[in-house]
C-alpha cells in the first residue's frame, strides 16, 4: 500500500526478507536458544542449517547488504512494493500444499 502511495512521488519501497543470519545480534540469539534447545554445539547447528539450504551454506552480513545496496541502486529504480528473499533458495523447495512432487 506504502509503495502505490509514495509512487507518484518517485519514492520506491521495497523489502528485504533474509533468513537466519548469525552474524547479527538476532541471529546470535538464535543460535544461542537453539544450542541450549538441542545441546548441540553452535558449529553443528550451523552445518545443519547450511545442509538445509539449496546454496549449502549459511547466510552472511554481505548477503543482506548486496540486497539492500540493489534496492538502493539505479537498476531498482522501476521496482517498488517488492519483497527481495535472500533465503539461498530455501523458499523455492517448500512443497506446495495439494501438489505431488
Amino acid at each position: 500500500m506504502l509503495a502505490g502511495e509514495l509512487a507518484p512521488r518517485q519514492v520506491t519501497v521495497n523489502c528485504v526478507c533474509p533468513v537466519g543470519v548469525s552474524g547479527t545480534g538476532m541471529g546470535q540469539e538464535i543460535l544461542e536458544l537453539k544450542t541450549e534447545a538441542t545441546g548441540m554445539q553452535p558449529q553443528e547447528i550451523l552445518a545443519s542449517t547450511a545442509a538445509d539450504i539449496p546454496l549449502q551454506r549459511n547466510p552472511t552480513v554481505q548477503d543482506i547488504v548486496n540486497a539492500v545496496l540493489f534496492f538502493i541502486s539505479d537498476e531498482a529504480a522501476f521496482l517498488t512494493g517488492s519483497a527481495l528473499d535472500v533465503d539461498g533458495g530455501m523458499l523455492s523447495t517448500i512443497p506446495v500444499p495439494g501438489v505431488e512432487t
